[in-house]
């Protein structure tokens, strides 16, 4: 099983992660489209860039959905992107996140997460 988990300052330990997960950056704009086109069997969105360049666009969110990709948000931009889409959102799950802000900013490229 291959799922893309884009992932920042909202960190996951590496243990915590299933054998096939791909840990990758905080998701811009066209990452999650360019996942998509590898057919993953899902993709996750924690942490995403948007200070310093695009920020995920919806249609791509939604265009992994169309092609029957799971996708799921979590902590700063993926749980913007889900409650934005909720209507498109085939499963919504409450949040454990003991962090009060909705999204945490990711810092410029040069920061190595």
């Amino acid at each position: 099983m291959t799922v893309y988990v884009f992932c920042g300052p909202t960190h996951v330990a590496a243990g915590d992660l299933d054998p096939g997960w791909v840990l990758l950056p905080p998701a811009e704009q066209g990452d999650v489209y360019r996942a998509a086109a590898r057919k993953p069997d899902a993709i996750g969105i924690v942490d995403g860039r948007f200070q310093d360049v695009p920020a995920v666009w919806h249609k791509e969110v939604l265009w992994a959905m169309s092609r029957g990709i799971p996708v799921y948000g979590a902590a700063s931009m993926g749980a913007l992107r889900a409650a934005e889409l909720a209507a498109f959102w085939r499963t919504t799950t409450r949040s454990r996140s003991r962090t009060p802000a909705p999204s945490t900013a990711s810092g410029p490229r040069p920061r190595r997460w």
